[in-house]
């Protein structure tokens, strides 16, 4: 399992575009993600468009790579910084990726690649009845005594 990342950012310096392959099973998928943010700002998080396609072969996944590449190059995206890394599982694969695109272009991928139930739904749902839940207080919260209220609140 691993993941491969181009990166390149705009000559003028406020677009980034990367591609990340991701690779599970000898299948591979290709999102693509663009955005612009301010000179300065970090890129981390930053607000972007994603485009996922596939799944494809190996030689597939880099014919599209390339042609992306060889595109955005001509429009002023010269330097590509690219990395790769391999995983043992397929949770680090997707912990990884979430961390690029965001927890739900990351199940997309997982979708498109392995199929089966959406994990985001898997991990996140009660193992028992609501009205069986145990965790946190269902009662409303009780009412403001003058010594709780804060002095804004008294305005």
């Amino acid at each position: 399992m691993k993941l491969r990342r181009a990166f390149s950012q705009h000559e003028l310096g406020t677009k980034a575009y990367q591609i990340i392959e991701v690779e599970i099973d000898d299948k591979f998928a290709v999102v693509y993600q663009y955005g612009k943010f301010r000179p300065g700002d970090s890129i981390e998080g930053w607000g972007a468009q994603v485009d996922l396609s596939g799944p494809y072969s190996w030689t597939q996944s880099r014919d599209q790579q390339d042609k992306k590449t060889k595109e955005k190059k001509r429009r002023g995206y010269k330097e590509w910084d690219a990395t790769e890394m391999s995983f043992r599982s397929e949770r680090e694969l997707l912990d990884a990726l979430k961390r690029l695109v965001g927890p739900f272009k990351a199940e997309a991928v997982r979708q498109l690649l392995v199929g089966g139930v959406p994990r985001v739904v898997a991990d996140d749902a009660p193992a028992g009845d609501l009205e069986n839940d145990t965790k946190g207080s269902k009662k409303a919260p009780a009412p403001r005594t003058e010594e709780s209220t804060p002095e804004w609140a008294t305005w």
